[in-house]
């Protein structure tokens, strides 16, 4: 790809300079990081945002700004990869830093804030992250306003944390002020619109509504389809909360059928040991063994090295 070729080249010729030290060096890792981590090529993503992270370190200090964002960088591309302890670690070394350097009251601490919290809540620390994030809506209300697309982002958060809490009623009617916010500022297809609507699914779905739960997960793997397609993020997860509605209502097969997308599309996103790809590979193997069909899934599941 042509930016991946860019940045290579670009480092290249500051390394025959001997310019590894120039403040745009580091910033041109960072760059090329991205771009493999947008191509799915992880490994030398993550190589590059180690390696920039400890240069900046070297060059600027541990308390620099740049050395912070590319701390807490590495701590969220590792925490959507599923590597959550490892994440914890330089997202809370970011996280106290914000803090004390430029308070909580700072749009980038409260961004970063909002971030730990989120990590937090997938390790299951739900009573550590809900004071972190409840503190993050207020600044952001105080400081943006209510319609800020930060405000909302960290409202969205607080909603999946009352969800995971199992405090279903709250989590509805925080995610529904939310979407409807949402839509009317940024508009029905943009990301965190479709994420409510993905949550409002999933707690109707837990509550025994699976039939809007399945409209609701349909509609938006629709709007997916329609914009970036697979390469959405957030495209595998519709999937699997499509497949989970569907099981819910006895459609097996059907949900058999979304399970084994989402699970290929897991495997190749974000790999095998990802909790995802775990997740779907359970959905997986209760569909089709409940449509009769056990046997399919262990053969899919041997071909990605799943079965375990």
């Amino acid at each position: 790809p042509a930016a991946e070729k860019i940045f290579l080249e670009l480092l290249l010729d500051y390394e025959k300079k001997g310019d590894t030290e120039n403040p745009n060096y580091v910033a041109s890792m960072g760059s090329l990081a991205r771009v493999f981590m947008e191509q799915r090529k992880y490994d030398e993503g993550l190589r590059y945002m180690r390696e920039g992270l400890e240069l900046s370190t070297r060059i600027n200090g541990e308390r620099h700004r740049t050395t912070l964002v590319s701390t807490i960088n590495l701590g969220i591309a590792l925490s959507e990869l599923g590597r959550y302890e490892e994440a914890l670690v330089y997202m809370e070394r970011g996280y106290e830093a914000f803090r004390e350097i430029f308070g909580e009251k700072a749009p980038s601490t409260v961004f970063v804030s909002a971030t730990y919290a989120d990590l937090l809540v997938k390790l299951g620390r739900t009573a550590e992250a809900e004071p972190v994030l409840k503190n993050a809506v207020s600044i952001n209300i105080e400081i943006l306003g209510p319609d800020h697309p930060n405000t909302l982002i960290s409202q969205y958060s607080l909603s999946r944390l009352l969800f995971v809490s199992g405090r279903t009623v709250e989590a509805e009617e925080m995610v529904r002020s939310v979407l409807e916010k949402s839509t009317e500022v940024l508009g029905p297809d943009k990301d965190i619109t479709l994420e409510c609507r993905d949550l409002l699914g999933r707690i109707l779905n837990s509550r025994g509504d699976s039939r809007q739960a399945e409209k609701i997960h349909r509609d938006v793997l629709e709007i997916r389809n329609s914009s970036l397609g697979t390469s959405d993020p957030s495209y595998g997860g519709t999937l699997l909360y499509l497949a989970e509605s569907l099981y819910e209502q006895g459609k097996y097969e059907e949900s058999g059928r979304m399970a084994r997308r989402a699970v290929k599309w897991h495997h190749e996103s974000l790999g095998p040991d990802h909790l995802d790809t775990k997740k779907s590979a359970a959905l997986l193997v209760k569909a089709f063994t409940a449509s009769g069909r056990p046997e399919q899934a262990d053969t899919l599941l041997e071909s990605l090295d799943l079965r375990k």
